[in-house]
Order: C-alpha cells, then structure tokens, then sequence
C-alpha cells in the first residue's frame, strides 16, 4: 500500500526538473542532521524524517519536491510520510547512488 504512495525518480530525472528552473523544485534532505552535515545535495533543506510532522509548514506549497535520505529506504520512507501529511507532489529519489561522485549531482559541503 505505502508503494502507491511514493513516486520515485532516477538522479538523471531529477537533474532535468532541477536544470528547467531551480527556484520551481523544492529538494527536502530527511537524513539526520549529522548526516546531513557530512554530506547532501546543494542547495537542499534539511528537515530530519523524525521531524516532518513538525516542521511540514517549512515545505512549500506549489513548488515540485524532490525528497532524499541516505538510502534508498529512508528517502521512501521520506516519501510516504509526505503522502501521510497531505503533500501529494512529492518524488522520491531512487538509486543510491544521488549522495556519490557516481550520481553526478552537485553535493555539499
């Protein structure tokens, strides 16, 4: 049930919606703020997957929003949560591989 919830993209889908108009995607990093830290995608806001239902007010309405965790499990649970609260826009990046050199995507720090 939780899969019809979640519409997952590859890193090469997401680099076209970002490169159309940055300002019109919303990329919402649910790792912890430790990893956060470490390492994400440039330009995302940080809001933990413990914390989404608290801060939900922070993620914009009517903008396209891309979610990403550390893996592949905690972006799809980022994903359905998202779902949960009423934010039914939302893509989950899938691949593993949108935190390394491999994803091509430009990270911080």
């Amino acid at each position: 049930i939780d899969q019809s919830k979640v519409t997952l993209i590859k890193t090469e889908e997401y680099k076209k919606l970002a490169g159309q108009n940055d300002r019109s995607v919303f990329v919402l990093d649910v790792q912890t703020e430790d990893n956060f830290k470490k390492k994400h995608i440039k330009g995302a806001v940080n809001i933990p997957l413990n914390n989404l239902e608290k801060r939900v007010g922070e993620i914009p309405a009517g903008q396209q929003i891309i979610v990403y965790g550390e893996d592949d499990i905690v972006s799809f649970q980022g994903g359905v949560r998202l779902s949960d609260l009423g934010i039914f826009s939302a893509r989950t990046l899938t691949g593993n591989n949108y935190l390394s050199a491999e994803g091509g995507l430009s990270l911080e720090p």
